[in-house]
């Protein structure tokens, strides 16, 4: 799906100890899919959509800031995000991995198959 491809496009992009994973930029699967939900943080873009400025590997910084009491205008000048549209990525973005994580259909049918079939093993010949 979209989001999983771009999962695995800013996983790529920042590395595997970004996410707290192992794995790098490898393919999606079922398996990586359950990962994902476990490990991802955020999926913010990585750019700006306007000017092209890096802004992903700030998100982290600017949540901080903003948990210790400083207004969103001090954050966004301390972090260098001079230009309006870097301002309104990091001001306007909504966090949803979570939400579109409970569609994941891949997911469901692998915890589907696992319960109906516990023991299931390879067949002997």
């Amino acid at each position: 799906t979209l989001s999983c491809r771009y999962v695995a496009a800013v996983r790529s992009h920042f590395g595997s100890s970004h996410f707290g994973s192992s794995r790098g930029g490898a393919g999606v699967g079922v398996s990586s899919l359950a990962q994902s939900r476990q490990t991802a943080e955020m999926i913010i873009p990585i750019r700006c959509y306007s000017c092209g400025k890096l802004i992903a590997n700030k998100w982290e910084r600017y949540l901080q800031m903003l948990q210790s009491e400083m207004s969103e205008k001090e954050v966004l000048d301390a972090l260098g995000f001079n230009r309006y549209c870097c301002r309104r990525m990091m001001l306007t973005h909504v966090d949803l991995i979570e939400k579109v994580m409970n569609y994941n259909i891949y997911e469901k049918r692998g915890l589907q198959l696992a319960v109906d079939n516990p023991m299931q093993q390879a067949p002997q010949s």
